[in-house]
Order: C-alpha cells, then sequence, then structure tokens
C-alpha cells in the first residue's frame, strides 16, 4: 500500500528535499547550484551574521540575522518579489499598458539550458527589436519593462519574454499620444525573423533543434491591454521575480514512498495539480534559478536612464498617481507597536547574542526574528 501523501509546509523543507535530491547519485549539480544550496542553508542564521534591533518606544528587542538574498532562496524570495513589485508599480506612468508575451518554440528549450545566458540576451534583444518597430511606425517614444521568465506550468521548462508596455508615448511634439491598435502581426513576424536570425549566428550547430522538430506557429506574441494602469502586470510578474517559480506559502503533498512532490498552482483562473518525482522537482527548482551575473529584467526607452528628462517631463503631463506606496522593510519594525525599531548590535557572522546580559540565564541562541522584552 502507498503512503499517505502528507500536507507540509514546503517553506521550511524545501532545502532538506533539494538537498538529498542534489546529492545524489546520478544528479547532476552544477558548481553554482552547489554554491546557491551552501547560501541558502546559511540565510538567516549566525552563521552569516546579523544584528539585533531596538524599539525606542516599548524596548522590545529583536535578532535579525543576515539574509542570503540568493536568487531561489525560499526564504528571502518574498520580501524580494514584495519590493520589486512596490518599486516597479511606483515607476510606471499613470496610465494604460500593454502586457506583451515573447514565446519561442518548444523545441528550444534544450538549447536554453545549455545556452542560458546567450539565449536569454537573444530573446531581450529581439523583442526590443520588435517593440522599437512599433514606436518607429507610430513616430512615440513608449516605455518598456521586459522580464525574463523561464518557466510555464508545473515548473516546466518554456523560456519567454514579459513586456509592460504604455499605451501610448511622447511625439515629436513632445506631447502624450495614445497608441490605438498595435499591429500584432507584424511585431511577431519581426519577433521571429529576427530570433532565428540570431540563433543560428549565435549558438552552435550542434546544440540547435532538428528544424523538423520546430513548430513554426510556436512563436507567437500574445497580446493584454490593461486600461489605466499597469500595476497589475507588475503584480502578476512579481510572483516568480526572485527565482523562485513557485509558491512557498502553499501546502505541499510529499509522498515519501513513492518519492514524489505533488503541489497546486492556479493558471487563468483554473486549478491544476502536478506530481513530479523529487529529483525532477530538484531539477527543475534549480534549473530556474537566473545564473548569477543574468539580468532578468531590463527597461526601454522612457523606462530607461537615458530618456530620464522625457520620463519626468511625462509624468507632469499625465494624471497624478495618489496611490505610490512606500518599500519598507517589515522585518525593522517592532512587532510589538509598529514603531520603526534601531540599531543597537552588529553580530559578527558566528556571533550570538549574549542573552545573560539581560538577565534571560543559559539557554540556546536566538533564532531569526525572536524577540525579547527588556525589563
Amino acid at each position: 500500500m502507498n503512503a499517505r501523501p502528507v500536507l507540509v509546509c514546503m517553506k521550511t523543507l524545501i532545502l532538506e528535499e533539494l538537498a538529498k535530491a542534489a546529492f545524489s547519485r546520478g544528479f547532476r549539480l552544477s558548481d553554482e547550484n552547489a554554491w546557491a544550496l551552501d547560501q541558502m542553508y546559511q540565510c538567516r542564521t549566525p552563521l552569516k551574521g546579523g544584528k539585533v534591533m531596538v524599539c525606542p518606544h516599548c524596548h522590545t528587542i529583536k535578532v535579525l540575522y543576515t539574509p542570503c538574498n540568493h536568487r531561489g532562496c525560499p526564504t528571502c524570495y518574498e520580501k524580494n518579489q514584495i519590493q520589486w513589485k512596490i518599486r516597479l508599480q511606483n515607476k510606471l506612468l499613470n496610465t494604460s499598458h500593454y502586457h506583451l508575451t515573447f514565446s519561442m518554440p518548444q523545441a528550444y528549450v534544450i538549447t536554453w539550458l545549455k545556452h542560458k545566458q546567450t539565449i536569454t540576451d537573444i530573446l531581450f534583444e529581439t523583442a526590443s527589436t520588435a517593440i522599437k518597430s512599433i514606436e518607429e511606425k507610430q513616430g512615440l517614444l513608449m516605455g518598456s519593462v521586459l522580464v525574463f521568465q523561464s518557466h510555464g506550468k508545473g515548473m516546466s521548462y518554456k523560456p519567454h519574454i514579459h513586456c509592460i508596455l504604455t499605451a501610448g508615448g511622447l511625439n515629436d511634439k513632445s506631447e502624450w499620444e495614445e497608441l490605438g491598435t498595435i499591429p500584432y502581426t507584424e511585431v511577431q513576424e519581426i519577433f521571429k525573423r529576427e530570433a532565428k536570425k540570431a540563433l543560428n549566428n549565435r549558438i552552435p550547430k550542434l546544440s540547435l533543434p532538428d528544424k523538423n522538430k520546430i513548430y513554426e506557429q510556436e512563436w507567437r506574441v500574445h497580446p493584454e491591454m490593461h486600461s489605466g494602469t499597469g500595476k497589475w502586470i507588475a503584480e502578476y510578474l512579481s510572483h516568480s521575480i526572485s527565482g523562485v517559480v513557485i509558491d512557498m506559502k502553499q501546502q505541499f503533498t510529499i509522498n515519501e514512498e513513492e518519492g514524489t512532490i505533488g503541489f497546486n498552482e492556479i493558471h487563468g483562473g483554473i486549478e491544476t495539480q502536478t506530481t513530479l518525482s523529487k529529483k525532477t522537482f530538484a531539477e527543475r527548482y534549480l534549473n530556474h534559478i537566473p545564473p548569477s551575473r543574468m539580468v532578468t529584467v531590463r527597461y526601454y526607452s522612457l523606462y530607461s536612464n537615458r530618456h530620464i528628462n522625457d520620463f519626468e517631463s511625462i509624468k507632469e503631463i499625465l494624471p497624478k498617481d495618489t496611490t505610490s506606496l512606500e518599500v519598507i522593510n517589515e522585518e525593522e519594525l517592532c512587532p510589538v507597536c509598529k514603531t520603526k525599531m534601531l540599531l543597537m548590535q552588529t553580530l559578527k557572522p558566528l556571533e550570538v547574542l549574549d542573552l545573560k546580559e539581560y538577565g534571560f540565564g543559559d539557554r540556546a541562541p536566538p533564532a531569526h526574528g525572536e524577540v525579547f522584552k527588556i525589563a
């Protein structure tokens, strides 16, 4: 009889499962992924040092160990996603935006696994070229943010580009002009043509897929319009922006006897369930972590630093956005009275807080986020 699946919070067990699979026989673990796992194990522990915070109002003490902030860390990811989302939402112009998704055929997945940096660069370059064609045809300086993602349903491999594009731009009279309709077919053809040319020129022939296995119709540009804002697009993209492509807060089903991990996802309002072997889960999790020097978010035209003056002038023309949020580190707020805490002591790597000074006697070192009350 199969073992009964047990529901667990994967956030607390992900590293254990990754390590067991990654260091098992027959698993190919790269040096970079081995280093990533080591950083994740040290994350928010005395191994990395940290700081002791004190509330100036109620004198509560809180211990915070240094995060690794590594892409893919199941502990750091949520804070980084929230902060990225807020920064991008605050940056986006207060106007309608298009959400364009640039996809390549699945036959190129093996090529991407071997040449991640080159494939990613090609997707950025060719998607931005296609967007540039819209600007040139319309005579507008628009704003776009391009985000690379590597995953599809069930943590499958599906390298593609998301684009947040303003539905208007700056014309030659320095006025804001609405775009109207995007020539999707033309944009798709430019993306396809330029991407195929770059792939053939920059990827070794032996790494390219057999032409007979390439479905040309999978070169796609999928469009959506978000009226009045682009913030919902930023919200959607933030959920996998830090290298973690799955919600760690959900419940996972681990079947020890079968050696599987099951999880649910919602796509287009429909919930789907995926069950993977532990080895496959670990492989996909680690492969979706971008290489350390890979840039996965790029800004163009009005959203680039090159056009900062144009960007500021456009902000004065468009309606004011009164919903801007502040990026706050919630961990540094007092858990009792929500006052901003102050730095009381810095902890070096391997150093722990001596609680005897505060009358707590002998006890185990405090955990990350643990609080104490000064009498």
